[in-house]
């Protein structure tokens, strides 16, 4: 009787395991190359940025720093000094030490404003002395046309500005000459005319922007 040779089958795993090991390796080099490639790419958008800014001249910075600091100038807020001078209606024309320091309150600001927005004022329109020499002291006696003499001045020196830069406040001038008109004109209404000079002068500066 003929002997029947059974030949067992060779296990298949170790094909399974070698075909696993080539992906892992050609995953491996694939994922690791693109990653070096975008860390590559990364780079040379950093340095290429660093090199533009480097190369970019410094008057460019510097220019656009003072012309945000002089549009900061130009739209700067009425100073603390002003507004504290004029709060209190009740001293306004009555009070000579305090509509005084309104008076020389309002002027400061005119003269800050005009050196801002490059407006050369006369010389001579905002003189002061000291002491007892001061021009347009105020005193009890006389405060009424000392302040109207003063709204003058400040009329005369807002609407320069005005006439140089700000062509469309015209009818504001008019207005403020208006309101110094008042003053002196009847006592009954005295204080009201001084008030609104003050207010309206303060609202043509602000506009001044």
């Amino acid at each position: 009787m003929a002997e029947i040779k059974i030949e067992k089958k060779k296990p298949v795993w170790p094909w399974i395991l070698g075909i696993l090991v080539v992906l892992a390796v050609i995953f491996y080099f694939v994922y690791w190359d693109n990653d070096a490639q975008d860390d590559d790419n990364l780079r040379m958008a950093d340095d290429t940025e660093d090199t533009h800014l480097q190369d970019r001249p410094v008057t460019d910075q510097t220019d656009v720093y003072n012309d945000q600091t002089d549009s900061l100038q130009a739209n700067t807020a009425l100073p603390a000094g002003l507004t504290s001078a004029i709060s209190d209606t009740t001293k306004l024309g009555t009070d000579p030490q305090y509509t005084q320091d309104a008076i020389l309150q309002l002027k400061n600001a005119i003269q800050a404003k005009a050196a801002i927005i490059n407006v050369k004022l006369n010389e001579n329109l905002f003189e002061t002395g000291d002491g007892d020499d001061q021009p347009n002291r105020l005193n009890t006696a006389g405060i009424n046309s000392t302040i109207k003499k003063e709204g003058n001045t400040i009329v005369s020196a807002l609407e320069k500005m005005q006439q140089e830069k700000y062509p469309n406040l015209s009818s504001d001038i008019e207005e403020l000459k208006d309101s110094v008109s008042q003053i002196g004109s009847d006592s009954s209404q005295e204080s009201n005319a001084i008030n609104s000079f003050f207010k309206q002068s303060v609202q043509v500066l602000q506009k001044m922007n």
